[in-house]
């Protein structure tokens, strides 16, 4: 069965629902974490499926940078280009066009989980090419999913912890921290750090650092 995450349905996606995901708390709460953790790296830094080009707004003003990044959708690539200085190409994660180990860092946020088995694993190993010896990986992933939460957001996977571990040890990448955030539609900040200490709703998020061995 083919993917039905195409470019045609993100460019549509990134469009109509720009205004409404960059305003999720769970959404800038996930992207300040990245962006902290990316802010201390010097080098190059791509971004596998730019999407609406957060983290790239939240970086294009430290000048210890480069930006480069890959997104099937062209609509991506333009917004980039048009708001962002940095290298900016249409492209698939499973033939990304750098050559190996040109990285210092790679992210991919809420990017497996839209990928077949297939994709998946070609994916993860294009990652780990172009990513240095020592590099940084930043990965994003839902967790903790209904079956209809996955059919209407056209996840091809479904994730845990123990998952994506197994999948970056598999390429030699190992984490060094994680993150878990829990969705809440208001108050999401006190409702955040009760939960911290009561765990009372599961985490819907799962953000993990890893190396490149």
């Amino acid at each position: 069965m083919s993917n039905p995450n195409t470019a045609q349905f993100w460019n549509n996606k990134i469009i109509r629902s720009r205004a409404e995901l960059i305003n999720s708390p769970i959404f800038i709460h996930k992207n300040d974490i990245v962006t902290h953790e990316i802010s201390t790296i010097i080098g190059r830094i791509l971004d596998v499926g730019i999407g609406y080009g957060v983290i790239e707004g939240k970086l294009q003003d430290n000048g210890n940078i480069k930006l480069y990044g890959i997104d099937i959708s062209d609509e991506a690539i333009r917004y980039a280009h048009e708001h962002f200085i940095g290298d900016f190409r249409i492209a698939t994660s499973v033939n990304i066009p750098y050559a190996a180990g040109y990285f210092n860092c790679v992210f991919a946020l809420d990017i497996l989980e839209h990928l077949n088995n297939k994709q998946l694993l070609l994916t993860m190993g294009e990652i780990a090419r172009v990513l240095k010896i020592g590099g940084k990986l930043i990965i994003s992933v839902p967790i903790n999913e209904s079956f209809v939460d996955i059919k209407s957001n056209r996840h091809q996977r479904k994730y845990s912890l123990e998952r994506l571990e197994s999948e970056l040890k598999a390429f030699r990448l190992d984490i060094y921290s994680r993150v878990f955030l829990t969705a809440f539609r208001k108050f999401y900040w006190i409702k955040h750090y009760i939960n911290l200490i009561l765990h009372i709703k599961s985490p819907n998020l799962l953000i993990v650092m890893a190396t490149k061995k």
